[in-house]
């Protein structure tokens, strides 16, 4: 289990705002190389109209964290995406967007890794009950906005977070329970990225 702080991610400016990587496989990957199995950001979009980089070895998963914003693929009709949404699309596609957010990122290597995404609203004192996790997966567990969680594993508490922390299990097979101590709602972002066929 890894538990990556909002305050140990860098973050670096690209052509329309701001990007923070905050996990990338297998370690030491670098994402210009564009060579990594996975990849987990979140974006600031400061531009009203952004074009995404082209990634053409990647399948993408998009959901926005703050905001929303209208999206379309190589000239096709345009669509929304707003928090709790999710948006699956090929990285080789020509992807425009229009609105200011900030969102969350997962891009996996077509051909090795397979993935998805999943939004989840909980309010105070509410659990979320996950399936066991896989020892042919990682899953990663993202507070995108809220106070706190506790993530317990088995029955034991094996971690607390807060917003814009990531908790990553990497071959670990366990029941998993999110539990939303907070007041108010939290956002939680769940992603899987498992071998490809497996």
């Amino acid at each position: 289990m890894i538990i990556i702080r909002s305050n140990e991610v860098i973050t670096t400016k690209w052509s329309g705002g701001t990007t923070s990587q905050l996990a990338i496989a297998p370690a030491g990957a670098v994402y210009a190389d564009r060579d990594f199995d996975w990849r987990l950001s979140s974006a600031e979009v400061n531009d009203e109209k952004s074009t995404f980089t082209p990634l053409p070895d990647y399948h993408r998963f998009l959901t926005t964290r703050k905001g929303s914003l209208k999206m379309r693929h190589d000239g096709g009709e345009w669509y929304s995406v707003g928090e709790g949404d999710v948006a699956e699309f090929e990285g080789a596609s020509l992807t425009e967007s229009e609105g200011k957010v900030t969102d969350y990122n997962l891009m996996v290597r077509k051909g090795r890794i397979e993935g998805s995404m999943d939004t989840e609203f909980l309010e105070d004192g509410e659990t979320l009950f996950m399936d066991a996790i896989k020892k042919s997966e990682v899953t990663a567990i993202y507070l995108s906005k809220g106070g706190h969680i506790s993530v317990f594993c088995d029955g034991k508490k094996a971690a607390e977070l807060g917003e814009g922390d990531l908790l990553i299990f990497e071959e670990d097979d366990h029941a998993v329970e999110v539990f939303a101590n907070a007041e108010g709602e939290v956002y939680i972002i769940r992603t899987d990225m498992r071998v490809a066929g497996k």
